[in-house]
């Protein structure tokens, strides 16, 4: 998936049966985990899980910078 984004915080693909909502959209967490997604402080993050997801994979710059990044 190739993605370009300047904001922070921000769902790239979700896969679940019910519909992603947000619990606070201040802190901008979720009721159901999306797998992939820009956290609140601009790095890639993602998670692949049966259940909840307790460990989540975090890029190591953030990717809000305007460029083209592939996930």
């Amino acid at each position: 998936m190739w993605f370009k984004t300047t904001q922070a915080g921000g769902v790239l693909f979700y896969y679940g049966d019910k519909p992603l909502s947000i619990t606070d959209p201040v802190a901008n967490t979720w009721y159901n985990t999306p797998a992939l997604y820009v956290g609140t402080d601009g790095k890639l993050r993602g998670c692949l899980a049966t259940g909840s997801c307790t460990t989540t994979i975090t890029s190591a710059a953030s990717v809000n910078d305007g460029q083209w990044h592939q996930a």
